[in-house]
């Protein structure tokens, strides 16, 4: 969590972004989506790993979001996966979203379809252990 408001208050500060786009805590603790615009904000952002209050990449392609300008979304394996095929379907350009892989800890910036790609490329495949005992 820490490595993502640091990466995020950086991306601000120097205006490689307008906005970085996470989660907050909201009411009674549950996670609900952060557009943090200044450096200030990066502190509110948080995550609890993958699967953790859903896909930001649903707003990416929103009037809304793209009036902001150059934006960062922060998410696990599922919004890498989500922005490879946003930009298949020419709903995105290349390198029109900064993407802020979030893994063990480490914060990973995937800038290019090219960048996703390889990220997605080492990304496991199937359920988790974990998922699969639950099914």
């Amino acid at each position: 969590m820490e490595a993502l408001q640091a990466k995020a208050k950086e991306l601000l500060a120097q205006g490689r972004v307008k906005a970085v786009l996470g989660f907050e805590v909201g009411t009674e603790g549950a996670l609900r989506p952060c557009f943090a615009r200044k450096a200030e904000d990066a502190g509110r952002l948080v995550w609890k790993g993958d699967g953790e209050g859903g896909n930001l990449a649903a707003y990416v392609t929103r009037r809304e979001t793209r009036a902001l300008g150059p934006v960062a979304v922060a998410g696990g394996p599922d919004l890498v996966r989500s922005l490879l095929q946003l930009t298949a379907e020419k709903q995105l350009r290349d390198g029109e979203v900064l993407a802020l892989l979030l893994r063990d800890g480490a914060v990973t910036e995937l800038a290019t379809q090219e960048d996703l790609e390889a990220a997605a490329a080492q990304l496991p495949r199937g359920l988790s252990e974990a998922d699969r005992e639950l099914m």
